[in-house]
């Protein structure tokens, strides 16, 4: 007979079954008294999951408890030991901890991807502008995979790639606010100061903020209106409906008159006129007008640079342009078409417009060209 007693410390929560010869299950109700101390007897120690799956299958199974007692002598007694053990994950807790898993490993995947492609993308943007703004989205989409991550070493990094991008753009007080938020983030006890690696993010804004001061500088002395290229400047306004009459009176030279055709393009997304840039085919002819950022550009006096040659607009847009308005290829848009009746005048240093649509509007411009 084979007798096993499974218990916890001092015999708690004790269960116990009796094998006969063949793997018989005994019932412990029909035996007799035996003298134990005839019975060869062990002591083992398991996890109290597998022991308790063991006797279970021990009372079921006849199959299992036949090749159990054949393993066995007769006459024995074996003393097993239950050892407690941590709640282990269950079935649900597998298939989520496994989706979980997977994402971390996809997002690691495309984070890899993407820090290949922006590093090939900002390298390029040092040439042309319309690579840097491509560097910039990648960035962004680095940093949507981080923030999913939680890793805030890998999202202060990215925070310095789109930093990168906007310098390229030229859009210096931006990169600067985002170079001095990441470096004070890598300084505070409450950000990132303690974590491995937080020095070389240090190192990392020390050496764009030398670049971004370097770019401003550069940017700065190359300024249209330091290098004695003409601007344009504007005043816009509504005229009195004595307003050419006035001019005659003042003294005015009245000069050509001339009708003209201007169509507006931008993208889809207005990326023009956004950044203040109107992109115009007057009578057939493409012209640029891009703002004098070192004046204050404010709501009715403008400061504007006219560029008229196709390989300067693209070279300051950063891509290509339509030469011409017809059969628009895809990613550009009429803005809109106006027809002007055109009056010029000139007094002193200052030309005067007088200019009136189809459908009666009427305004008047004062430029002054200047270097």
């Amino acid at each position: 007979m084979i007798k096993i007693v499974a218990y916890y410390g001092r015999y708690q929560n004790k269960t116990s079954l009796s094998i006969e010869p063949g793997g018989i299950l005994h019932n412990e109700t029909e035996t007799s008294n035996k003298n134990n101390s005839q019975m060869s007897k062990y002591k083992i120690q398991m996890p109290s999951r597998s022991a308790l799956a063991m006797l279970h299958l021990l009372q079921e199974n006849d199959a299992y408890r036949k090749l159990f007692s054949s393993l066995w002598n007769d006459n024995i007694s074996i003393k097993i030991r239950l050892k407690p053990e941590k709640d282990l994950m269950d079935v649900q807790g597998n298939q989520l901890s496994s989706i979980l898993l997977w994402e971390y490993i996809e997002l690691e995947d495309a984070l890899h991807w993407l820090s290949t492609l922006g590093g090939a993308f900002s390298n390029l943007g040092e040439h042309d502008r319309k690579f840097a703004v491509k560097a910039g989205d990648n960035a962004l989409k680095q940093l949507i995979v981080a923030q999913k991550f939680g890793d805030k070493m890998v999202i202060a990094k990215c925070w310095l790639f789109v930093a990168m991008s906007l310098m390229q753009q030229e859009y210096f007080d931006k990169a600067a606010f985002i170079v001095k938020r990441v470096h004070a983030h890598c300084r505070n006890a409450r950000g990132i100061k303690d974590l491995a690696g937080s020095g070389k993010l240090v190192a990392m804004c020390r050496g764009i903020w030398a670049r971004l001061q370097y770019e401003a500088r550069k940017s700065q002395n190359s300024t249209p209106a330091q290098n004695n290229e003409e601007v344009e400047i504007e005043f816009k306004f509504t005229p009195p409906s004595d307003f050419l009459q006035k001019l005659e009176d003042l003294g005015a030279e009245k000069l050509k008159f001339k009708t003209m055709k201007d169509v507006y393009l931008d993208t889809p997304k207005f990326e023009l006129i956004r950044k203040d840039n109107w992109l115009r085919y007057r009578d057939g002819k493409i012209e640029l007008k891009v703002p004098v950022e070192s004046e204050h550009h404010k709501a009715r006096n403008t400061v504007y640079k006219e560029l008229t040659c196709l390989r300067d607009i693209e070279q300051h847009l950063g891509y290509k342009v339509p030469p011409d308005v017809e059969n628009l290829p895809d990613g550009w848009i009429i803005l809109a078409t106006v027809e002007t009746r055109r009056q010029n005048w000139a007094w002193q240093q200052f030309n005067i417009v007088h200019d009136k649509l189809p459908d009666g509007f009427e305004i008047g411009e004062i430029e002054l060209v200047s270097s």
